[in-house]
């Protein structure tokens, strides 16, 4: 009986484990964003984000998806995701505001917190900025950047700029032959 109750129990903790990893592969890349786009996976992770923290995230984006392909999607979900850990973990917000939209040929993502702000000039001394400087580093590999606007009491506003795939109907030539 021992052997069978043993046998039960690591079963259940493989079953765990696989459910764990799981999880967290889906929320480094979820479905939703494969499925339905970066605009449906941006709010799916807002919805993930007030259901989990109790903090309002209030969210536009563009009734289509926007033209991005799939690296360039995962690097701005990937930043917008770091966006959120950072309210948490500093802002002490009470909402936050998100607006994807095309702007010419970029796509923009603007992330707004009412929270505590900081001040620009002390976090470029900061060793504790990696998160803000990972989020730069995945909008540089994309040929995008990363903006960042705070005040101490003003709350933090990032604004992340990448270009958007141009759709092969307005490609010149030079760029549709491989």
């Amino acid at each position: 009986m021992a052997l069978l109750a043993r046998v039960t129990e690591s079963i259940q903790s493989i079953n765990d484990g696989v459910k764990a990893v799981r999880t967290i592969c889906s929320g480094l890349r979820p479905g939703v964003l494969d499925d339905l786009g970066l605009a449906a996976a941006i709010e799916w992770q807002a919805s993930e984000f007030t259901s989990r923290n109790g903090v309002l995230c209030e969210v536009s984006v563009p009734p289509v998806d926007l033209h991005l392909d799939g690296d360039r999607a995962t690097a701005t979900f990937r930043i917008f995701q770091e966006c959120l850990t950072n309210v948490i973990r500093h802002a002490q917000a009470k909402s936050v505001y998100v607006d994807l939209c095309q702007e010419d040929h970029n796509i923009l993502l603007i992330v707004k917190d009412d929270g505590i702000g900081f001040s620009e000039t002390g976090l470029s001394n900061s060793l504790g900025s990696l998160g803000l400087l990972g989020m730069k580093e995945r909008a540089q590999f994309c040929g995008g950047d990363v903006h960042i606007s705070s005040s101490p009491g003003n709350g933090t506003t990032v604004t992340v700029r990448v270009p958007a795939d141009i759709p092969r109907a307005e490609r010149s030539e030079t760029c549709t032959s491989s």
